[in-house]
């Protein structure tokens, strides 16, 4: 489709700062109207009918209040690893290989000597 060639005397100019729109801080009228009323509505009748849609409407409810929680929450994470130094980081780490270790050797420990008395019986009736 062609710009056309004319532009409409209210129209925008290309490269125009645009016009200075609605004041910072100045609500739409219709917008504050509609709070106000809402706002003295619920002052009336508000734990009523909060109480009225939990039981009647609970999926309502729960949307009603979910949409009123903030969108994204900052959730802290807590290491309890978080204020070891480096050094000390590296000294648990050898710690827990030299613990690891010796858990595998007595395993193998334990593993073979269970071995042993399986073969022994075995031994004994070959005799």
């Amino acid at each position: 489709m062609a710009p056309p060639k004319q532009l409409a005397v209210h129209a925008f100019k290309p490269g125009g700062p645009g016009g200075p729109g609605r004041p910072k801080g100045q609500r739409n009228r219709l917008t504050e109207l509609v709070t106000t009323v809402l706002s003295e509505d619920f002052e009336l009748h508000g734990k009523e009918v909060i109480e009225r849609v939990r039981t009647k409407y609970p999926q309502i409810y729960l949307s009603a209040i979910v949409s009123l929680l903030p969108k994204q929450q900052q959730i802290e994470k807590l290491s309890p690893l978080g204020e070891l130094t480096d050094a000390e980081l590296v000294l648990l780490e050898e710690h827990l290989a030299a613990v690891r270790a010796k858990l595998v050797r007595e395993l193998e420990q334990h593993n073979g000597a269970e071995l042993e008395l399986r073969l022994e019986p075995a031994k004994s009736q070959e005799k």
